[in-house]
């Protein structure tokens, strides 16, 4: 998603999107987009396509999808999808303290 956030603020780079519309995808009902990225102006880009569906209650990615582009044809390089995604599952201090000796650093 940074990759759009690239496209919004930067005026010298111009992206192709397309709404993909409503689809059920998982179980879940969601909101389908695809953008074609100007790596060809940027070669940091993520991918040269990406295609995400976001739940449409919690607004969180449930698939994501990357293509890159060899000699004019796409190549998914990517394919992501998140299942039994819990929402603040109340995690304690302890799990984000690098001295937590579970983590053995």
């Amino acid at each position: 998603l940074n990759e759009l956030d690239k496209l919004t603020t930067d005026p010298n780079l111009s992206g192709q999107y397309q709404n993909l519309g409503t689809k059920t995808v998982m179980e879940r009902r969601t909101d389908c987009f695809q953008v074609d990225l100007p790596r060809q102006q940027d070669p940091s880009l993520y991918a040269d396509r990406i295609a995400i569906c976001l739940d449409t209650r919690t607004h969180l990615p449930v698939t994501l999808q990357a293509w890159d582009k060899d000699d004019g044809d796409y190549r998914l390089v990517e394919d992501y999808s998140w299942t039994q995604v819990e929402i603040n599952p109340g995690l304690g201090d302890e799990v984000f303290d690098s001295k937590n000796t579970s983590y053995n650093f």
